[in-house]
C-alpha cells in the first residue's frame, strides 16, 4: 500500500495524473485507505474532472452509510468552501473567547 501511494505522488509531482489517479483508485478500492481517497478525489480534479459526486454516488448506492461515502462527501464539501466569501471570512475568523477560559 505504502509503496503504491509513494509512487503515486511521484507520478502526481512529475505530471503523470492519469497514472497517479489510477494507482490511488486501486488502493483505495483494495484498503479502503482515506489518504487514497483523497489522492484520487484531487487528481480527478486534476485532470478537470468535477463528476466524483455522482461516481462515489454510483460507487457506494448499495452502501449509502459507509463511512467511506460520508468521509468523501464532507472532503468535496469543505473543499469547496474557500470559493464562498462568506464561509472563508468565517474560517480565518478567531473563536470568540470562552468565558470559562477566563477564569
Amino acid at each position: 500500500r505504502e509503496v503504491v501511494l509513494d509512487r503515486s505522488y511521484v507520478e502526481r509531482a512529475n505530471g503523470e495524473v492519469g497514472n497517479a489517479r489510477g494507482h490511488f483508485y486501486a488502493v483505495a478500492k483494495q484498503t479502503r485507505s482515506l489518504e487514497a481517497h483523497v489522492g484520487f478525489v484531487e487528481a480527478r480534479f486534476a485532470e478537470g474532472k468535477d463528476d466524483l459526486a455522482k461516481v462515489y454516488a454510483k460507487q457506494f448506492r448499495k452502501a449509502p452509510d459507509d463511512p467511506i461515502y460520508h468521509f468523501v462527501r464532507a472532503y468535496l464539501l469543505v473543499r469547496r468552501l474557500p470559493e464562498d466569501p462568506a464561509a472563508a471570512g468565517r474560517a480565518s475568523r478567531p473563536p470568540a473567547p470562552n468565558a470559562l477560559w477566563l477564569k
